[in-house]
């Protein structure tokens, strides 16, 4: 049985290394290197702000006890209006995990923003399961890529939502 857990700030410093090569090897080059930046050196005095928070799946292994094996993590700073971002195992996709991710994060925040290009059919289709509707369409970054989704959920204000600088699902 997948276990989601909120990570408390001390697990996060102490996995952060871990963390940053999963969103690397399963992000499929949509995290950018802004938001994995700001992932990588958020101090640790922040991960104790209101709205910030790490989550994680944990697939068990027989004798593991309470660990497990990582498919699939959510970071939001500042509710996501600083940076979010959602990732989860290659193997363990459209099976509800970042949907549940989402919505563990939605309902222990309060509120949650994020940034998803418009092509990402299954971030969307995950956001929207989970309880955040689009709250706006930003332009795209460079002339070859497509615009981003803003969306929210939870205790949204739309002036917030202009603020949500390098989130991505």
């Amino acid at each position: 049985m997948i276990r989601l857990r909120r990570l408390a700030p001390p697990d996060v410093l102490r996995r952060r290394r871990t963390l940053l090569r999963f969103i690397r090897r399963h992000g499929e080059r949509r995290i950018t290197a802004a938001a994995l930046r700001r992932i990588a050196r958020t101090a640790p005095e922040a991960w104790l702000a209101p709205g910030t928070a790490v989550y994680v799946a944990l697939e068990p292994r027989p004798g593991e006890g309470s660990g497990g094996r990582l498919i699939g993590v959510l970071a939001a700073l500042d509710y996501g209006l600083a940076a979010s971002l959602l990732v989860v195992h290659r193997s363990r996709r459209n099976r509800g995990l970042g949907r549940a991710l989402l919505a563990a994060a939605l309902r222990d925040l309060g509120k949650l923003y994020g940034r998803i290009r418009a092509d990402n059919g299954p971030s969307l289709a995950a956001a929207r399961a989970a309880g955040l509707t689009p709250l706006l369409v930003a332009p795209p970054a460079a002339d070859d890529l497509p615009p981003t989704v803003i969306v929210g959920g939870g205790r949204v204000d739309p002036e917030e939502a202009r603020r949500c600088a390098i989130s991505v699902f």
